[in-house]
């Protein structure tokens, strides 16, 4: 371990030059949503996000390998920032291994979207309001005005992850009340409008801390909670949001390195970052290879092409996706929320006979003509 704290800021660079190789060799990516950026770096979508980020992305060539670089280049100034601040508030920087064991970071380093251009700024601010020294109304005055100035032109969803962390910075239990807005807002239909979405996000973001109870102790937590109760009560606000939505849960995750450090028993400590570090190192590119879209589900995209340029209408049942963004990426125009009834359908939600024909299917994905 000795050995990789004297070159710990080259791991980052090690981990960029993974996420693009990882990609290369898949030849996508496993989150749909970063088609809707591409897509409209390519002219084939209107999707919109804020001025800055819609000037950055708008200004990448519409080319998948230039994509691939500017992802490990992006999440590797991301992962210097975590590891400078990590160094800088008296952590080992290595302990963001300890992020590994949340599923919504792996999946986060696999993807590209608006909100990974300030992962982290926001990890700063974070990690800079923990400390009681900095943690005054100058700064926090300060760090909400930059966390403003990027939601309205970088990432809409700064406003609600810095919000939290402005909150609970004033007073810990604060931290859950944009948790409460967001869950009044949103109930079942924010992730998939569905049960099983809510636990597929809870299950990521659950199992660090399931882990960590077998490596801490109650003493510890009971320290912990009495000095880090502002720490504690953000990590639990993101993890709770991490229920509703999984790419949430990345901010729980990049909080883990911090939450362990402080109770994982000393016994156990290196040989859990190891795990981490092996974890990290394999989880990226087996997720990004082995997960889907692969070629079949492309194949059933660009079937729904076909009919389309024949007058057909293409319908989906949602307003996201693969059959949103990948469809949209390869030239399509989906109708979302269309009615079926003598149209074509694309999704996973096949009609069951109801006088539909599947004319193309991989796994769960299907075109159909009704």
């Amino acid at each position: 371990m000795s050995f990789l704290k004297r070159f710990d800021y080259f791991l980052p660079i090690i981990f960029g030059i993974i996420i693009s190789i990882t990609l290369f060799l898949k030849g996508g990516w496993i989150e749909p949503d970063t088609y809707a950026f591409i897509s409209r770096a390519c002219g084939t979508s209107v999707f919109e996000t804020p001025f800055l980020s819609q000037l950055f992305f708008d200004s990448i060539p519409c080319n998948e390998i230039i994509w691939f670089l500017l992802q490990g280049i992006v999440w590797t100034i991301n992962l210097l920032i975590v590891f400078y601040f990590l160094k800088k508030n008296g952590y080992d920087s290595l302990s963001f291994f300890f992020s590994a064991f949340s599923l919504s970071v792996v999946y986060s380093l696999l993807a590209f979207e608006d909100d990974f251009l300030v992962t982290g700024i926001l990890f700063a601010i974070m990690i800079i309001l923990f400390n009681p020294v900095n943690n005054i109304w100058k700064n926090r005055i300060i760090y909400g005005i930059i966390t403003l100035f990027i939601g309205l032109f970088v990432w809409k969803g700064a406003l609600l992850i810095g919000g939290i962390i402005l909150l609970g910075s004033i007073h810990p239990l604060l931290s859950y009340l944009l948790v409460g807005y967001y869950f009044w807002m949103n109930g079942l239909n924010d992730w998939g409008g569905s049960v099983e979405g809510i636990v597929f996000s809870g299950y990521t973001v659950l199992i660090p801390i399931v882990l960590l109870l077998f490596l801490t102790s109650k003493e510890k937590i009971f320290v912990f909670y009495r000095e880090k109760k502002y720490l504690f009560h953000v990590f639990m606000a993101f993890v709770f949001l991490g229920f509703f939505q999984s790419k949430w849960g990345l901010y729980s995750g990049l909080l883990l390195p911090i939450v362990f450090s402080e109770l994982v028993l000393e016994k156990h400590y290196h040989n859990i970052l190891y795990v981490g570090l092996i974890v990290l190192l394999l989880l990226v590119p087996l997720v990004g290879i082995t997960k889907p879209p692969h070629d079949s589900h492309w194949m059933v995209l660009r079937d729904g092409i076909v009919p389309e340029q024949n007058g057909g209408i293409i319908v989906i049942d949602h307003s996201f996706g693969l059959e949103k963004w990948g469809f949209e990426y390869i030239g399509g125009h989906p109708v979302p929320y269309g009615s079926r009834d003598g149209n074509f359908y694309i999704g996973i939600s096949p009609s069951m006979g109801a006088g539909c024909k599947v004319l193309s299917r991989a796994d769960l994905l299907v075109l159909e003509k009704c």
